[in-house]
């Protein structure tokens, strides 16, 4: 055998050996199972019969309802966090820990949903979003914080 032909079927294997080599690493990180996927995964649920909060990691496929550890039924519904309050002067501060709400339509409800701590409305997806610096300086200065 001619040493060009060794020289090529050495190149071959060795790309061989990389992609194998590549697939691998590829496969591990793909089907390990993380803490960091763990948390991206679980949800703050409510149960409609109990109005407890409980974790719950969503698999996919899965609908709402999903199964209550309170009930042993399905009356868990996602929960929404509302991160306001409302401060001792009246004025809405930002919390960084949320409280969470059911929803009323999971409930059969009608009307909107208010937070049982600040009284603000709830909606599907309710973002959590920061309020302007001037109301933060504000729920600061009244928390007695700089």
């Amino acid at each position: 055998m001619s040493d060009k032909k060794k020289q090529d079927r050495a190149s071959w294997a060795a790309i061989a050996v990389l992609v194998i080599l590549a697939a691998g690493v590829a496969l591990f990180f793909v089907m390990r199972d993380t803490e960091a996927a763990d948390r991206a995964g679980t949800r703050v649920f409510i149960c409609a019969e109990t109005l407890k909060e409980f974790d719950h990691r969503v698999q996919p496929g899965e609908h709402v309802p999903v199964l209550s550890p309170e009930t042993g039924r399905a009356t868990g519904y996602p929960a929404e966090g509302c991160f306001w309050t409302k401060l001792p002067n009246g004025e809405w501060g930002y919390k960084s820990e949320p409280t969470y709400v059911l929803l009323n339509k999971y409930q059969g409800k009608d009307g909107p949903t208010l937070c049982p701590d600040c009284g603000r409305e709830v909606v599907p997806h309710n973002a959590q979003k920061l309020p302007k610096r001037s109301e933060r300086d504000k729920a600061r200065a009244a928390a007695g914080g700089s």
